[in-house]
């Protein structure tokens, strides 16, 4: 509990609050509670209120460049993902409570939570890594491989990274769902797939293309190869993009055995510009270890914002 949550207990005259709404209550009944706390809030509020809090709230302010390019280049992506096999998804703008920080060791102080059991978006990969393995619990078995892509507005709480963006963006995102079958054939067909339809989607929508793939080690695999497997592999795939390897292991543990990033040169410098990696999610989700799961995503926005369109 951080001094400023301590603090606040302190004011209301029940320092184990937090523990008596954690420990006695259901969540719906946490919900219930709080639905009617922020009842009685908004009933306070006057339009003098709401127009304050509109001003000072960092969250809610609309994109500021044009919708309207924007959407025809989300299309124009969407057209290189049903081409390369990956099903379109339009998902719902929020998600399950937790399904970033159970599943993903995501810091949940860094989502936007709310009520009814949901979460604003904060990880679209997330929500179709639920979404898959809920059709495969309901339709079993199903195609051996299950590829999904979409593009969403997401949240995050936190500060955004630089100067002049929104605490909202739009990004696009690739799963793929399988099952070890051996000898690598998962990692190494879909990690090809999803590198080729990011390099197709950057031509597309702004006539560049990925010149680097630089991958980085995780823990998660038992196999002391796999990072250079896959690295060979994805050398004799793309001939025409370096793929680099860094030399040890970085502390993560939301990838597992290897997490790739994609590089494109813009504006005379190399530019990262999209990310991914195998993950346990569904393994954790169908409790089945012979579950593979690869996702990456692409920041359209920064994209959008970096190049335009060049077409």
């Amino acid at each position: 509990m951080n001094d400023f949550t301590r603090t606040i207990l302190e004011k209301a005259g029940v320092p184990d609050l937090l523990d008596i709404l954690d420990r006695r209550i259901s969540s719906s009944e946490l919900n219930s509670l709080l639905l009617a706390l922020f009842d009685r809030k908004t009933a306070q509020l006057s339009p003098a209120d709401l127009m304050r809090n509109y001003e000072m709230n960092r969250l809610v302010k609309p994109f500021d460049l044009d919708p309207v390019a924007l959407k025809a280049l989300e299309l124009d992506l969407f057209r290189v993902f049903a081409g390369a096999g990956f099903k379109p998804i339009e998902l719902s703008p929020v998600s399950p409570l937790g399904a970033c920080s159970a599943i993903g060791k995501v810091d949940q102080k860094k989502v936007v939570s709310g009520l009814r059991g949901a979460e604003v978006m904060a990880d679209a990969t997330n929500a179709i890594a639920l979404h898959i393995c809920q059709l495969k619990k309901s339709r079993r078995p199903g195609p051996a491989l299950l590829r999904f892509s979409a593009v969403e507005r997401h949240l995050r709480a936190q500060p955004p990274p630089m100067q002049g963006f929104t605490a909202h963006f739009k990004a696009g995102c690739l799963v793929t769902s399988g099952r070890d079958t051996g000898n690598l054939q998962f990692e190494k067909q879909c990690l090809t797939e999803h590198v080729r339809t990011w390099d197709a989607a950057l031509r597309a929508v702004a006539g560049v293309s990925v010149i680097r793939v630089n991958l980085l080690p995780r823990e998660g695999y038992a196999d002391p190869g796999f990072s250079e497997k896959l690295r060979l592999h994805l050398a004799s795939e793309f001939p025409d993009i370096e793929i680099t390897l860094t030399s040890s292991p970085t502390e993560n543990h939301y990838y597992q055995g290897i997490q790739f990033k994609l590089i494109i040169a813009a504006n005379g410098r190399e530019i990262e510009i999209g990310d991914g990696g195998f993950t346990d999610w569904s393994q954790q989700l169908l409790q089945d270890r012979k579950e593979r799961m690869l996702c990456s995503g692409l920041g359209v926005e920064f994209l959008f914002r970096l190049l335009g369109r060049r077409h």
